[in-house]
């Protein structure tokens, strides 16, 4: 069971890995980390992310894939209270335009489908960043944050 638990852990560091390099690499404006420590994984048009790789909580589960704006707003609150956002608020409380505030935020349904197709899953991802009604704010905790919400 335990080794259950690492695999899944591994699998989706890797995951999270390569969608957060082909960003880098589809999109030439996007500025990648600097340094093994940052409070985001890139900035992407102008806006610092911390990008977090997903499923939909059980209760979302029914409406995938077909989320109103504001069931998304709402389900990216629910995400982002959810985390540790206290921790993450303290420390980039004194940080500028919302570094490790941020969330960018993909939730892929169906997990075999990277299994599965795990380049048209990433592609997925690539194509639906070209959409501008996936990026919305939300507030939290006070915070204004800006939230990329792409759900497949």
């Amino acid at each position: 069971m335990g080794s259950d638990i690492v695999k899944h852990e591994y699998f989706m560091v890797a995951t999270h890995d390569i969608c957060e390099t082909s960003i880098i690499k589809e999109f030439q404006t996007t500025i990648p980390p600097i340094g093994n420590k940052s409070v985001t994984d890139f900035v992407f048009e102008d806006v610092p992310y911390d990008l977090k790789i997903t499923s939909h909580p059980d209760k979302w589960k029914a409406c995938a894939g077909q989320m109103s704006i504001d069931e998304k707003k709402a389900l990216a609150s629910e995400l982002y209270e959810g985390a540790d956002s206290e921790r993450v608020r303290k420390m980039a409380e004194g940080c500028k335009h919302n570094w490790g505030l941020n969330r960018m935020y993909y939730i892929v349904n169906d997990q075999d489908k990277w299994r599965d197709d795990p380049m048209g899953t990433v592609r997925y991802l690539l194509d639906s960043l070209k959409d501008t009604s996936n990026f919305f704010d939300i507030e939290v905790q006070g915070f204004r944050v800006q939230i990329c919400l792409i759900e497949q």
